[in-house]
């Protein structure tokens, strides 16, 4: 990471004299909190309870490690900002949002630059209703790193807000063949598919999904509503099976753990 950065400074300044500009010169990254940034945005990515835990526990001590690393405290912004999402239908998201926000401020702060983080604050605007503004930082984040997935990722959840199915569909297509290894982008492609009525389509991307998180429950869910949709009753009705049989499973370990807590 040393030689990296040098090599990089060396580079920069050599443009500057070149090009008369003010050249950016990268900040160097302690290692271990760049290993454990890369694992943090691994289990984010996931997109499930436990993930989003050991997504935390990394970034934390991540940005512990090294407090000066802004793409640890974006990355933390990220986390809490989709925690939020998936947690708002049970509980208050106001104050993962909230730590959200200043984590994402507190990147800027550090890395006024950061490409990133256009695309969080453009989530932010998402997740309070604010589409409008979303799609700008978005497109502000896109047109500085095009083949950034999540930014394209999330220019799609706003393009279906705002009831542009079709233009949802190409940022979805596009975020899966920018990172092929997310499950996110091949199930958000495959939820957009199904509501187009495109369930062949869906399917194929339900499953590269499950082949790579086979307890991803909305891959599991958009697989058994493809399958439904093209008329395979029986294996639709078998996966409906599983997923009901999870869920069940999932609520009963909850109130064993709720119990042993209790005096």
């Amino acid at each position: 990471f040393a030689l990296q950065d040098e090599i990089a400074g060396r580079i920069a300044e050599n443009l500057k004299l070149k090009l008369g500009g003010v050249a950016r010169v990268a900040k160097p990254v302690t290692p271990e909190a760049h290993r454990l940034y890369l694992e943090g945005r691994h289990f984010w990515n996931r997109r499930s309870e436990e993930g989003f835990a050991r997504a935390e526990v990394a970034l934390q001590q991540a940005v512990r490690i090294d407090p000066q690393f802004a793409r640890g405290h974006a990355a933390l912004a990220d986390l809490w900002a989709i925690r939020s999402w998936y947690e708002s239908d049970s509980s208050d998201a106001s104050p993962l949002l909230a730590r959200a926000e200043s984590a994402a401020h507190r990147a800027l702060e550090l890395d006024p630059d950061l490409v990133e983080l256009h695309a969080t604050f453009g989530l932010l605007r998402l997740l309070a209703g604010r589409a409008e503004e979303a799609q700008v930082q978005l497109e502000k984040c896109l047109a500085l790193a095009p083949n950034y997935a999540t930014a394209r990722n999330w220019h799609g959840d706003v393009m279906l807000m705002r009831g542009r199915l079709d233009l949802a569909i190409e940022d979805f297509r596009a975020a899966a063949g920018f990172d092929p290894l997310s499950p996110v982008m091949l199930f958000d492609c495959a939820r957009a598919l199904l509501q187009a009525r495109q369930p062949a389509d869906a399917l194929a991307y339900a499953e590269r999904a499950l082949a790579l998180a086979p307890d991803s429950m909305q891959a599991n869910i958009d697989r058994a509503r493809a399958l439904f949709d093209l008329g395979r009753t029986a294996e639709a009705t078998t996966a409906v099976q599983a997923i009901s049989a999870r869920l069940d499973s999932a609520k009963a370990q909850r109130i064993r753990v709720d119990s042993d807590g209790l005096d």
